[in-house]
């Protein structure tokens, strides 16, 4: 009776070597993959929470901005700005409109004028 045959193993690791090589090709871009990706959601995290800081930055400086136009505008600092500045208000100021002329024409459509006594 002939003995084992031994020749036959290493035909079948010769056979198997194809499918290991392209298993670890395909584990290894994955691997690769993977580790971009989340390198990327990393740097996206990073982008975001610097977007987030500037944001809140820019709302404080408009909301100091937006207290600064209230103060600077408000009538009664004008007020007193145009008392020191020698200005007086006119007593018997009288305002006119006029109104919008009919024929369509280049006048004076919606003017308001401010005439004083004398004139």
């Amino acid at each position: 009776a002939p003995g084992p045959r031994r020749p036959a193993a290493p035909a079948r690791r010769h056979r198997a070597l194809p499918f290991v090589l392209v298993f670890l090709l395909v584990a290894g871009v994955m691997v690769t993959a993977l580790v971009t990706t989340q390198a990327l959601v990393a740097q996206g995290a990073f982008r975001i929470q610097e977007l987030t800081e500037r944001v809140d930055r820019l709302r404080s400086g408009y909301g100091r901005l937006q207290l600064r136009h209230a103060e600077l505008t408000s009538p009664g600092r004008i007020e007193a700005w145009a008392e020191r500045a020698g200005l007086v208000p006119r007593h018997g100021l009288e305002v006119l409109t006029v109104a919008p002329s009919r024929s369509g024409g280049s006048g004076a459509g919606g003017l308001v004028v401010a005439r004083g006594p004398d004139g």
